[in-house]
């Protein structure tokens, strides 16, 4: 008999109560962090700062301010602090805009060499505002972390996830070979795990480390590092591709440059992990 039936039968209300406190959004204020590439062209290697993608960059971000940032506020009471790095581009001023002057903290126009190098620069611009303000990352419920072509479809309150631990998007593929990876297009950590979060990324290629090779230059292998160093890993959506991490199917969100293909979930908003 596992653990969570144990539970419930001996321990019925303290459980459940544990469990619906862990399953909503957590108190306190939170934070985004968005990295990447902004008014990028369709396929892995698009370029950035493409005009003819404006409108489907726009309506992206229009989709975080909805189905991430505006829960977010609704829940806390406060506007959302927000972290932003983008890569150079004439336009961004319209995405600043539409992000919201008032929530945006810090913000960084640079080119990165890689991704991994991108995702340290956009973790330490949110470190370098903890230190000068002398806050601690604890005073945030919850710290996301994502990126400007992220596609939002619904509303982040709506996810059965257990925000006291790291989450990822979602499991990879069926077919991938590799039974812990990860989509690595979006996390979310609680303020009291950053900075042991912030220590495990970017120990290992495969897991954000900076000037990895193409094939190994993401965060697909997170998940056996952070639970290397002590966190308990899940997930945000049960939802899983099946051949690839960028079909389109993702019922909460997704990165919004690739033709759908088939996929298969279960129920989209089961805990997993």
């Amino acid at each position: 008999m596992s653990f969570r039936k144990i539970c419930f039968l001996v321990l019925p209300l303290h459980c459940l109560c544990s469990k619906i406190r862990d399953l909503a959004l957590p108190a306190g204020k939170y934070a985004v962090i968005l990295r990447g590439q902004t008014f990028r062209a369709g396929g892995r290697w698009g370029a950035s700062c493409t005009p003819d993608r404006e409108v489907q960059q726009m309506q992206m971000a229009n989709s975080l301010v909805n189905f991430v940032l505006a829960p977010l506020e609704s829940a806390s009471g406060k506007p959302v602090d927000l972290f932003v790095t983008m890569s150079p581009c004439g336009l961004n001023g319209k995405l600043q805009q539409t992000y919201g002057t008032n929530r945006i903290q810090r913000m960084q126009e640079k080119t990165f060499l890689d991704q991994g190098t991108g995702y340290r620069g956009s973790i330490d611009l949110f470190k370098q505002f903890l230190a000068e303000e002398q806050a601690p990352a604890t005073e945030y419920g919850l710290i996301i972390v994502t990126r400007h072509d992220m596609r939002f479809k619904q509303s982040i309150a709506n996810l059965v996830a257990d925000w006291s631990i790291p989450n990822f998007l979602s499991q990879c593929e069926f077919s991938s070979t590799h039974q812990d990876c990860v989509n690595d297009a979006m996390q979310s950590i609680p303020g009291a795990a950053f900075h042991t979060f912030d220590n495990a990324v970017g120990l290992q290629c495969g897991c954000l480390k900076a000037g990895c090779n193409d094939q190994w230059d993401h965060g697909h292998m997170c998940k056996p590092v952070l639970e290397g160093a002590g966190l308990r890993v899940g997930f945000m959506t049960s939802w899983r591709p099946w051949q690839r991490l960028r079909e389109q199917t993702n019922p909460f969100a997704d990165i919004a440059l690739h033709v759908p293909r088939r996929s298969i979930s279960t129920d989209d908003f089961v805990v997993v992990g």
